[in-house]
């Protein structure tokens, strides 16, 4: 039989996605309804209005939720000294960003001097006291800069002739007119990564198990895997976003 060529046009991923802090797995999630936790990140290929460009660097803040209600927004430098109440074993070591190890939801303890820097948004401003603790919630993670180097310029009908690149920074305000090209992200999901999973209106009882020591344990059976049931079937509940991480197999149909 003569040997053909073909085009792929679609990829088709099955992930086994384990939710964050806890030890349920959902099972199989389609990697298109993963979506990613920073809006932008590096090496990340953009359209800024005509232009193309790619990331080569950029700035990213976290707004942070203390105990008695005070928001304030932290640079992931100071909060990469901050200590994760729920951390993975994948968070540390060569291939780890602490620029891209926060999730909103994220759990975070650490000493009050790391807040000395910080902006205060709302709330009270607590007492930053020497021997003092804080323990707060990653509340949203921002991108606040980016650094683009400008690759060439679409043609644009009735639009400026210049081939003058926009500047090679682009700041907050103007983060609004770029848009990231990722249309085949659900192609490069990797095991250990986190992204954001939004619950459907209901959840298979099938494609929750939690895992024990002896066997893996059937929804229903204890009771994290009780919350994670009672949460997909709460009604009002539906919307919220939960933190997930890639794991076990990946199956892949092409």
């Amino acid at each position: 039989m003569d040997s053909q060529c073909g085009t792929v046009v679609d990829v088709n991923i099955e992930c086994a996605v384990k939710l964050v802090g806890t030890n349920c797995i959902l099972y199989p999630i389609n990697s298109k309804d993963l979506q990613n936790i920073w809006p932008f990140m590096y090496g990340d290929c953009i359209a800024y209005d005509w232009w193309l460009g790619k990331v080569y660097d950029l700035k990213n803040q976290i707004i942070l939720k203390l105990s008695n209600g005070a928001r304030c927004s932290m640079s992931t430098e100071d909060a990469a000294k901050l200590y994760d109440v729920c951390p993975h074993v994948s968070d540390s070591g060569l291939f780890f960003d602490d620029s891209y190890g926060f999730y909103p939801g994220q759990v975070l303890i650490g000493p009050s001097k790391v807040f000395s820097n910080v902006q205060w948004l709302s709330g009270v401003k607590p007492v930053l006291s020497t021997k003092s603790k804080f323990r707060v919630v990653v509340e949203e993670v921002q991108v606040v800069e980016l650094k683009v180097t400008w690759i060439t310029k679409s043609f644009c009908p009735g639009g400026t002739d210049s081939i003058s690149p926009p500047p090679s920074v682009i700041t907050q305000e103007n983060l609004s007119r770029v848009k990231r090209l990722g249309c085949f992200d659900h192609a490069e999901r990797q095991l250990g990564e986190r992204c954001l999973y939004v619950f459907p209106e209901k959840v298979e009882p099938a494609k929750i198990t939690c895992e024990c020591p002896e066997r893996n344990c059937v929804l229903g059976e204890g009771s994290v895997a009780k919350k994670i049931k009672a949460f997909s079937e709460g009604s009002s509940m539906v919307s919220q976003v939960a933190n997930v991480e890639l794991s076990g197999c990946v199956i892949l149909m092409v």
